[in-house]
């Protein structure tokens, strides 16, 4: 159980580094640590974004899990500040869904329990 909390903490973390770096004013986030998954939504008022930035924020976090990098390399997050980061994000969730009304953006992420 250690270990799934550690890596929705570094879930957070990224989301907080994107929305830092994209110039976010006030971030507000959410954890919900239901019976067999976790829901994480973090929203922001303001953020800098263009219609690119917002589709290949979608492209990377809508990857979906993938055991290997969510068993192995999901402590490399927070390692550089770059696309990767999101890129490995994705790849420990199991739903993304990114909304976009600029200049607000929601994201929500659920990750299922390991079984």
């Amino acid at each position: 159980m250690k270990q799934e909390i550690n890596k929705v903490s570094k879930i957070v973390s990224e989301l907080i580094n994107f929305c830092l770096n994209n110039s976010a004013k006030k971030i507000d986030i959410s954890i919900e640590d239901k019976e067999n998954r976790f829901e994480i939504l973090i929203s922001t008022d303001y953020i800098k974004c263009n219609k690119d930035d917002v589709e290949n924020v979608k492209t990377l976090l809508e990857t979906g899990r993938q055991l290997e990098v969510d068993e192995y390399y999901w402590q490399l997050t927070g390692e550089d500040m770059s696309d990767q980061e999101l890129s490995l994000v994705g790849m420990m969730v199991d739903e993304a869904i990114v909304n976009w009304e600029n200049p607000s953006m929601k994201i929500k992420l659920i990750r299922y329990r390991e079984t």
